[in-house]
């Protein structure tokens, strides 16, 4: 969607009951997606909703869980999802 990795959260849905004049299938569905950016520049980096700001080292650091050593949220394309 021209956003950098991490940088756009998907982050609810809604569908809902919509009619267009078509006479072989006039009920469709609309589908709403809530989308949020978070677009952080450190320099030549760029940092998105996996990384934080810290005092101690300062400066931006990527969150990952101990148990797996996963990022907070999982990462994934956007760029194919409607095809």
């Amino acid at each position: 969607m021209g956003c950098e990795a991490e940088t756009l959260l998907f982050e609810n849905y809604s569908v809902a009951e919509s009619f267009r004049a078509a006479p072989i299938n006039p009920h469709t569905n609309r589908l709403t997606l809530q989308l949020r950016r978070r677009r952080i520049v450190d320099g030549v980096n760029i940092r998105g909703w996996n990384h934080d700001y810290r005092e101690s080292p300062v400066g931006w650091a990527k969150v990952l869980f101990k148990n797996n050593n996963k990022p907070r949220y999982e990462v994934k394309s956007f760029t194919n999802m409607f095809v």
